[in-house]
């Protein structure tokens, strides 16, 4: 499948290296420009950055450093961040009830497939 719209910008957010890569490989592939962060606190301190924002993120929740949710109240509590959505893709078994109350667009569980993947990402860019 492919989401040509090198315009785009996805941002990864997970510590697990293999899912990370393996997404942002996927999302590459399908023609979208991906930022990629192993915690909360790197992928603010991206986002800060000089570098385009991303139209979405896609956030794992069960991460060292900075967790998805203290990302998301970092992200609410900036003016500049927090129009950006937030999907988020956790194996955590309580997903649902702990994602009500971070004030994110969605969520997935992992291991997610490509399909949903492509189905995500086509809805917000």
């Amino acid at each position: 499948m492919t989401l040509e719209d090198p315009r785009c910008v996805i941002m990864v957010v997970d510590d697990d290296d293999d899912i990370r890569l393996t997404i942002a490989e996927a999302l590459t592939d399908a023609g979208r420009q991906v930022l990629t962060a192993r915690h909360g606190a790197e992928a603010l301190e991206v986002l800060r950055g000089a570098g385009p924002l991303p139209q979405l993120i896609l956030l794992d929740l069960m991460m060292p450093v900075m967790d998805g949710a203290t990302f998301c109240e970092h992200r609410d509590a900036d003016g500049r961040l927090r129009r950006i959505p937030v999907v988020v893709l956790s194996a955590d078994a309580a997903l649902a009830a702990r994602c009500a109350t971070l004030g994110v667009q969605g969520h997935h569980k992992k291991p997610i497939d490509l399909d949903t993947l492509y189905a995500v990402v086509a809805r917000y860019c």
